[in-house]
């Protein structure tokens, strides 16, 4: 088993707080998609008045759903899910397919414990994202987290063949073949042969967890030494919410034991935009 390239001195500090954020209600990150008028449009607009009023119209339903994802990320921040998931829906109601305020509404379904409703908003963001890996490995946390052991592994690869060159796709499946309660699921070296994938693909939006995961499969692999060696970089960039957690996590690896994942734990779920 070699170590990774990249030195875990080499991972950007800054990191952290992005990556903290991205998983937490208030942190939901509000994705524009802004519209450009090319040339064709501008003829249009000269000898048809119906295109202008359409993408007018357009234009007003945009930012009607940008105002309701941002009125619903301030009742995130607040912990008020209640008031969250209504905005979410109001931004539903005025585009069906947005990706973005399904993720949101589903997380904010998990955390009032409601895994059915959560896991049918998931559901539809794959649904309207099929072409990229975040709607799936964003549902296989879900399932992860409910104990859909099954269900989640076939996720997880499943967003590896959508999008292979990403990181987090990597990460998250190394951090699940290493930590699954289930043996059935568990599996060492593709955990750290994905974790390390996913730390040579590290950005500094999720070098926190691309560090995690390799501890974890250094750990499932039975060298706790190198487990250790990561676990104390993770407690280093580890924001103050998980200092606790990391801290007894790096405890466990000197005890020579390694961790398994918790049934109904609080989730890192991506708001990537999806690809086109």
């Amino acid at each position: 088993m070699s170590t990774p390239t990249r030195d875990p001195s080499s991972v950007g500090q800054h990191s952290v707080v992005e990556s903290a954020a991205a998983r937490q209600p208030g942190g939901q990150r509000i994705v524009s998609r802004g519209s450009s008028i090319g040339r064709v449009g501008l003829k249009l607009m000269a000898v048809c008045p119906l295109f202008l009023l359409c993408l007018f119209a357009a234009g007003k339903a945009q930012a009607q759903d940008e105002y309701y994802m941002h009125q619903g990320a301030q009742f995130d921040s607040r912990g008020d899910f209640d008031g969250a998931i209504a905005q979410y829906s109001q931004a539903l109601a005025i585009c069906p397919g947005d990706v973005q305020a399904y993720t949101s509404r589903g997380f904010d379904w998990y955390r009032k414990g409601d895994y059915d409703k959560s896991l049918a908003d998931f559901d539809q963001a794959v649904a309207n994202a099929r072409n990229t890996g975040t709607a799936y490995d964003n549902r296989a946390a879900i399932e992860t987290s409910h104990g859909d052991y099954d269900k989640a592994n076939a996720d997880y690869y499943r967003a590896l063949a959508v999008d292979p060159n990403c990181g987090t796709n990597y990460q998250n499946l190394g951090f699940f073949l290493a930590t699954c309660p289930d043996p059935k699921y568990r599996d060492g070296q593709k955990a750290f042969a994905n974790a390390s994938q996913g730390y040579q693909l590290a950005t500094a939006a999720n070098a926190y967890y691309a560090v995690n995961s390799l501890a974890a499969a250094y750990a499932e692999c039975g060298d706790f030494a190198k487990a250790q060696l990561w676990q104390a970089k993770v407690v280093e960039m580890a924001p103050p919410s998980d200092k606790q957690l990391q801290t007894a996590r790096l405890d466990l690896y000197k005890q020579n034991k390694p961790y398994r994942s918790v049934v109904k734990s609080p989730l890192q779920v991506r708001s990537d935009p999806p690809a086109n």
